[in-house]
């Protein structure tokens, strides 16, 4: 999802300008984060399986991701595709039941969580391991390196999604700081948190996906929203999250 002014329309992915901090068109750096818990989610229609959200794995049969990736999709005409940095690669499941957080507002973009639950195990054998769920706020992560992936679009200008998983290191920063930068254009919550880093945007494709704690085990944040075409300069507006801690309980609840 972008915004800006009156525009309010969804995407998100990792878009990063020269020089660049981390890889963009490559794959991700198999010595640092793995994020094999991440998943593409599908829609069905007749150029096949298209790549729409991400997602991340928090149990064998259950999938995190954003509530607006799951507007206008259904059991029958989403899956989901895990076990490979490769889209092309990727072993599909089909979803058997999709909840959206009871508090989801499309208007604000307030509560924007959403689980996907799948009738077969997700977790290969052993080959996968779920993100963890945080236990502590995500205020104590200021400052911090925030990691994020995603298979969404590496240019804003071009409709063309890599084949490879990309990934960027942001930096989580302050609530209040980021309630100011937003304040003519959206309210951030309590259910949300930022993160910023010139030279790196998430862009269309990357909603849904993770954005983790500095040790990539820790799934913090659902990528939601941002700055209208994935700008990178220093005036660009934060990256905007669902903060994963307010509803530990309730992934809890719903998790299998």
């Amino acid at each position: 999802m972008l915004l800006r002014g009156s525009l309010l329309s969804f995407a998100l992915g990792l878009c990063l300008s020269s020089p660049v901090q981390a890889i963009v068109g490559g794959t991700v750096d198999s010595n640092s984060l793995d994020f094999s818990f991440i998943v593409s989610i599908m829609m069905t229609g007749i150029f096949g399986d298209v790549h729409i959200c991400g997602g991340t794995i928090v149990g064998p049969h259950t999938v995190l991701t954003a509530a607006h990736c799951l507007d206008g999709g259904s059991t029958s005409s989403l899956k989901i595709g895990v076990g490979s940095h490769d889209r092309t690669s990727l072993r599909k499941f089909k979803i058997a039941r999709l909840v959206k957080h009871p508090n989801w507002n499309p208007s604000t973009i307030d509560s924007n969580y959403g689980i996907i639950i799948t009738s077969e195990n997700l977790l290969l054998g052993g080959l996968i391991v779920p993100a963890l769920l945080p236990i502590v706020s995500s205020d104590s992560l200021t400052g911090q390196t925030a990691p994020m992936a995603g298979w969404g679009q590496t240019n804003p200008t071009s409709p063309t999604l890599p084949q490879d998983l990309q990934h960027g290191f942001s930096t989580f920063i302050d609530r209040t700081a980021c309630k100011d930068e937003y304040k003519s254009v959206n309210s951030i919550t309590k259910t949300m948190l930022c993160v910023k880093k010139t030279g790196l945007s998430s862009c269309n494709g990357d909603n849904g996906g993770p954005i983790t704690d500095p040790t990539g085990l820790i799934v913090v944040g659902i990528m939601s929203y941002g700055d209208k075409d994935c700008p990178v300069g220093p005036d660009s507006l934060p990256n905007v999250a669902s903060d994963v801690y307010p509803v530990v309980n309730w992934i809890r609840t719903n998790r299998m």
